[in-house]
């Protein structure tokens, strides 16, 4: 589910977003050139909406929710994450 909720980002940050990538829950989203220098600006804004992810080696942004997490929690995770990538898009 996470990783469907992916792919419809980069489909819809192509600007940003190259591809979904990942096994399980452990998952990233590679970064274009353009997402790459706003790589630790999303990481802080996510931040201060609640999420706490990562700018892997200055290329991806990765995401290791909990085994228990909800299909809830992870809509609201990726809708918060669109507002942020739309706000860089502009």
């Amino acid at each position: 589910y996470l990783h469907e909720r992916f792919v419809d980002l980069t489909k819809r940050f192509p600007l940003l977003l190259t591809k979904a990538r990942g096994a399980g829950l452990l998952r990233a989203l590679v970064l274009s050139e353009k997402g790459v220098e706003h790589g630790a600006e999303i990481v802080n804004a996510m931040f201060e909406r609640g999420f706490l992810i990562n700018f892997a080696g200055n290329v991806a942004l990765r995401f290791a929710p909990p085994l228990i997490v909800s299909q809830k929690e992870i809509d609201s995770m990726v809708e918060e994450l669109a507002l942020v990538l739309d706000e860089l898009s502009a």
